[in-house]
């Protein structure tokens, strides 16, 4: 909301900094408390039976990171009307989507979850490339003219 407020307001501020550190370092920290006690996050959410996969939750953590880390830059450039990189953002789902099909996506859960890893960097990438990126300036909102009789 900080953000939107700002771009409709053509103020400066640093609440995508803010955002982004904080998004940076909790996603960190739970990637890195997963790297030495995998088998929590699955004895809280699951119980015991599902801890054999444990050994997949270190790589889980870490593939998942950068998509975190994307989110917040993604409500950035929508909250400033940088729509063109929507397509591009959606081109790297459907790719995904296609890697996932594809019979080498899912040969081991591993493999799954690098998969993961590496659209997430993919979209990471996209995502600070048009946050980074100077374009023309987003267009002003328009008024949202009310339907009914006129006033008398």
């Amino acid at each position: 909301p900080k953000i939107v407020r700002a771009a409709a307001r053509s103020e400066r501020t640093d609440v995508l900094a803010q955002a982004l550190g904080a998004t940076a370092l909790m996603a960190g920290a739970a990637a890195v408390g997963c790297t030495f006690f995998p088998d929590l996050p699955i004895r809280i959410v699951q119980g015991e039976k599902y801890l054999a996969a444990a050994p997949l939750v270190r790589w889980f953590a870490w593939c998942v990171l950068p998509l975190m880390v994307s989110t917040v830059l993604v409500n950035n450039l929508m909250a400033r009307r940088r729509y063109v990189a929507v397509p591009w953002l959606v081109g790297v789902a459907a790719l995904y989507a296609l890697a996932l099909w594809h019979p080498v996506g899912h040969a081991s859960h591993v493999r799954v979850i690098q998969t993961l890893g590496v659209f997430a960097l993919l979209y990471f990438a996209v995502c600070l490339f048009f946050s980074l990126r100077k374009g023309p300036p987003a267009p002003a909102p328009t008024q949202v003219e009310t339907v009914g009789p006129p006033p008398t």
